[in-house]
């Protein structure tokens, strides 16, 4: 299955703001292996299925880790594709971006990526290189996405250009 992304839309055939149960009959993924309270309910089905995150029952967050290998954005494999060409089509898309601690979030495309940047090292994260790939992306509501960003206002900073 491809996961397409659609900013503020949904991923794949899932759309934000359906239930559980309407993800579940949508993705025709097994039950979830661990379901997580706190203010987003979490169903974590395992490493080779997204993240569900709920808010008020409805799909506000999809994360996907590298072992999805087929998630794109616009057309563009954003996993198999080299990081630094993720990075700079993204940042084309939505201009300058915004750093979280070790985040980087595109939040005009309501996109944040976890692991492509090696901020120690200024440069984007190179599969060859001896660091582990734990490559994430998480696709937000807009309505979680501005919760996100003034929960965390204290610590955004500009991320560097790509």
């Amino acid at each position: 299955m491809t996961w397409d992304i659609r900013p503020f839309v949904g991923v794949g055939a899932v759309s934000f703001q359906m239930s559980p149960a309407q993800v579940a009959a949508t993705t025709g993924l097994p039950t979830p292996t661990l379901r997580q309270d706190g203010p987003y309910l979490s169903e974590f089905r395992g490493v080779d299925a997204p993240v569900f995150n709920y808010l008020d029952n409805n799909l506000a967050i999809v994360s996907i880790s590298r072992y999805l290998s087929d998630v794109e954005w616009n057309g563009m494999n954003l996993f198999r594709s080299r990081p630094i060409d993720v990075l700079q089509a993204l940042h084309s898309a939505n201009g300058p971006a915004l750093r979280i601690f070790e985040t980087i979030v595109f939040s005009k495309l309501g996109l944040q990526l976890n692991g492509f940047y090696v901020f120690e090292r200024r440069e984007a994260f190179d599969a060859s290189s001896d660091d582990p790939d734990n490559r994430v992306i998480s696709v937000w509501t807009q309505a979680a996405l501005d919760r996100n960003l003034n929960d965390l206002a204290a610590h955004i900073q500009g991320a560097p250009d790509f």
